[in-house]
């Protein structure tokens, strides 16, 4: 009986034991939907009493992180006010939670987009998915006048795949339900098959997530799929993240993942490699009380690989774009470190 008794107090201490040291060492979780809370408190230090955004922050072992508007980028672009993915974020984020304080401030910033339109109408193409989803969810017609500014302009374009006109003809067709920006949208899509216009992965990702997408969406053509799904079998996702020159392709190539339809158990292969990038980011690249990088302020850094001493930043629209897709994948369970 002694020995029974024994037996069973080193069997209890050994599951305490195992438990205890799996608590203490192993790596702290966390859900796709914690991971988009807590950038969006990041996303919060970027917004404008005007509306607008700060282009980022600004990063080195010397300053810390510093902000910067775009304004004062020397040399400053107008793409560095594009701000679409944020807004997305911050409406994905409303009809999540329910909490109105994220589409206040995506109310803000869609207005000061359509004011900054009335003096240049490339505001409002560097940010039409937003415009195109408000006109979605409210109906409201000057957010259709906004994107009607652009249409000729979309229908004549002799595009490149690396822009966003496709995608924005597949808002306007949604839109209008008029044949003739679908009908473009397969045109220059259909040319780009038949004749790419690059070869680097950067390219094949942007021509995936601008085109065939977007085509396969309006009309349910097989062949468009079979193209994503072609681009998508040439080269082991993770593997090859290093090799964009572009970090927005690393989180387009997410948002085809998790865009594609799941119609065989195969296809489930393609979500499993969305969450196999969003790990590989959240290890190297969010800057947590748990992995520091600079000031941990829970925004993502730009870099996969940050070498000592090297300055990066964190980008607003970077972080907007991953805000939105941990949200898509909001249950799912991902490790800090």
């Amino acid at each position: 009986m002694r020995k029974q008794s024994v037996f069973i107090i080193i069997i209890v201490a050994t599951v305490l034991g195992y438990m205890f040291f799996k608590g203490t060492f192993s790596s702290p979780k966390i859900t796709g939907m914690e991971v988009a809370l807590k950038t969006a408190t990041f996303l919060d230090k970027t917004i404008q009493s005007d509306g607008s955004f700060l282009f980022g922050y600004f990063c080195s072992s010397s300053v810390e992180c510093f902000p910067v508007h775009p304004d004062f980028i020397q040399n400053s672009k107008l793409d560095y006010f594009k701000s679409d993915q944020i807004i997305n974020s911050y409406l994905f984020l409303e009809e999540l939670t329910g909490k109105k304080s994220y589409k206040d401030k995506a109310d803000k910033a869609i207005q000061y987009v359509l004011d900054k339109c009335k003096e240049n109408k490339e505001f409002c193409e560097l940010n039409f998915s937003s415009i195109a989803q408000y006109y979605k969810t409210t109906g409201n017609d000057k957010y259709l006048s906004a994107m009607l500014l652009l249409a000729n302009d979309f229908l004549s374009k002799d595009t490149l795949s690396l822009e966003e006109t496709g995608r924005n003809l597949a808002f306007l067709f949604e839109a209008t339900q008029e044949e003739k920006y679908k009908n473009r949208l397969l045109e220059i899509t259909n040319e780009e098959m038949s004749n790419p216009k690059g070869s680097s992965l950067d390219y094949k990702i942007s021509a995936a997530w601008s085109l065939y997408l977007p085509a396969y969406e309006v009309s349910e053509d097989e062949r468009y799929l079979t193209a994503i799904k072609g681009t998508l079998d040439d080269f082991t996702v993770t593997k090859n993240l290093r090799v964009f020159r572009d970090v927005t392709n690393t989180a387009r190539l997410v948002d085809i993942l998790l865009s594609l339809p799941v119609t065989e158990s195969k296809d489930s292969i393609y979500r499993m490699q969305a969450r196999d990038i969003l790990q590989e980011l959240l290890k190297y690249t969010w800057d947590t009380p748990e992995n520091k990088k600079f000031n941990a302020d829970y925004g993502f850094i730009n870099n996969l690989e940050l070498s000592e001493g090297k300055q990066t930043s964190k980008t607003a629209l970077f972080n907007g774009w991953l805000a939105r897709l941990f949200a898509l994948m909001q249950d799912e369970v991902f490790k800090i470190q």
